[in-house]
């Protein structure tokens, strides 16, 4: 009898159950929004520096909102100048990390 097919078939079997459990850890998403009398372009702004100096990369302002990274994270700030508000939001592999993230950048963009 020929074990190989078998035995293939059980390696190839565990590697893609292994596969896709470690696929299964589905990242944090988290936000949260506040007032702000700031113009468009003053929030925009607003968002670029407290970016900065909450250590995110790669910022950049595409229309009313302002994108960063830092680390395996990803943050957004939404300014909507009509509605008074601002919205933080932002992605990651633990909710407790985004979390920290999100409230030092509201604290940032606060001051």
């Amino acid at each position: 009898m020929n074990y190989k097919v078998p035995a293939t078939a059980a390696v190839l079997l565990l590697a893609i159950a292994g596969s896709a459990l470690a696929q299964s850890k589905i990242p944090s998403i988290t936000s949260l929004w506040d007032e702000t009398k700031l113009s468009q372009r003053q929030c925009n702004q607003r968002a670029e520096e407290a970016m900065r100096n909450s250590g995110f990369s790669r910022i950049e302002t595409i229309g009313q909102t302002t994108f960063g990274d830092r680390t395996d994270y990803q943050v957004g700030v939404r300014c909507v100048e009509s509605k008074g508000i601002y919205y933080i939001f932002g992605g990651g592999p633990d909710e407790p990390v985004v979390r920290r993230y999100i409230d030092e950048l509201k604290g940032a963009f606060n001051r």
